[in-house]
């Protein structure tokens, strides 16, 4: 199954699709202002409840992360990162994008929810929706407690 949800302008969530395809989620790292967590957890909700595994969903949440940072603080242009990190320009450029508003500190605990979230879905915890909404949360907040 594979979940996209669409972010416009200031990261606001815009839309979501599902197909069967693969389990790729752009979940777009939605931007912490106030109503907008809320409509990620809504479209989450969504895509549980049609069919969407955690799983998938947290290992694509974790790719979009580490990619972040990887490319946090580090300089260069997008070709020269793409080669040094293995990743494609419109990677880097796209994780250039969504580090804004981002700091080491909230990168670091978006990816201690992360290992959480992967560990709770995979069986360690008792509700794997809850610990999607926790990370959505984090997310959000790009990292701030």
């Amino acid at each position: 199954m594979s979940l996209s949800v669409h972010s416009v302008g200031s990261g606001a969530v815009r839309s979501i699709s599902l197909s069967s395809n693969s389990a790729h989620i752009g979940l777009a790292l939605v931007q912490g202002t106030p109503g907008r967590h809320g409509e990620a957890l809504r479209l989450l909700r969504h895509a549980l409840a049609t069919g969407a595994d955690p799983v998938p969903m947290v290992a694509a949440f974790a790719s979009k992360v580490r990619t972040m940072a990887k490319l946090a603080g580090a300089r260069g242009s997008a070709g020269d990162l793409a080669r040094q990190f293995g990743l494609a320009p419109w990677q880097v450029e796209r994780a250039r994008r969504d580090l804004s508003g981002w700091d080491d500190a909230g990168l670091g605990r978006a990816i201690q929810a992360l290992a959480s979230a992967d560990a709770q879905v995979k069986g360690a915890g008792r509700d794997p929706v809850f610990a999607l909404e926790h990370l959505v949360g984090v997310i959000a907040a790009r990292g701030r407690a």
